[in-house]
């Protein structure tokens, strides 16, 4: 199983390399893939179906390890999912999307079995849309989006996530 990574170069200061460290949640031996240091993805394999892993980039410069990103989570799908064709996959099981209530930032882990238009919609409680999180490409495997908005007022919201195989809408509260 595989899963497709995406994070964010900070500053300016050149880089040697990017160095993806991950694990199953709850381990402590790590495992890690280098990526060109211009990148900002990469796609990590050999994973286990079900799983939580946390992972995090270190950017390495003249051998040091410069900086760390922040610790993230994705979960690996289930190897088998019933009732759902080979080569499709229902985003009803393959989305995560915590934490849930949140405060602050909101995180949407998204698994596609192929590379595929994606739109993502938060809706207030009366079903009108506040605002469209993301409309783009996302890759094949595991992808993050990560909503950031500490002026959204508290209450329940309704995520729709839209891609070109599935249509699926999911409860969040904002505390």
């Amino acid at each position: 199983m595989k899963a497709s990574l995406h994070w964010k170069r900070s500053g300016d200061c050149p880089i040697d390399e990017a160095v993806v460290r991950y694990r199953p949640l709850g381990t402590t031996s790590w495992d890690f893939a280098v990526f060109n240091p211009y990148s900002d993805d990469g796609e990590i394999g050999n994973l286990q179906s079900a799983t939580q892993y946390e992972w995090r980039v270190v950017f390495n410069a003249g051998g040091n390890n410069s900086k760390l990103s922040k610790i993230d989570v994705f979960t690996t799908p289930s190897a088998k999912l019933s009732g759902i064709e080979e080569g499709t996959l229902s985003l009803e099981n393959a989305v995560s999307i915590y934490p849930n209530p949140f405060s602050g930032d909101l995180t949407l882990s998204i698994f596609l079995s192929n590379k595929e238009d994606v739109k993502t919609e938060l809706y207030d409680f009366q079903g009108k849309l506040v605002k469209v999180l993301f409309n783009g490409q996302l890759y094949e495997g595991q992808n993050t989006i990560t909503y950031s908005n500490n002026a959204l007022e508290s209450g329940v919201y309704f995520i729709k996530i839209i891609s070109n195989q599935s249509v699926s809408t999911h409860r969040i509260v904002k505390q």
